[in-house]
């Protein structure tokens, strides 16, 4: 996750609410875990994400 917010210029998303954080990954902005805390979607549409995406098997 935290390759995903530096390769896509994270510091310059439109909200970036505790990425980077100690918070459960339930609580970073546009992540949906399940109830073990696994994430289960990233929705950061329109949110001035910049650069190559990882793939799935990496994040």
């Amino acid at each position: 996750m935290i390759d995903l917010y530096n390769s896509t210029n994270g510091a310059n998303w439109t909200t970036k609410t505790n990425w980077c954080s100690d918070k459960p990954l339930g609580e970073w902005y546009g992540v949906t875990t399940d109830a073990d805390g696994h994430v289960i979607e990233i929705d950061l549409s329109r949110n001035n994400l910049v650069g190559k995406f990882l793939t799935a098997s990496v994040i």
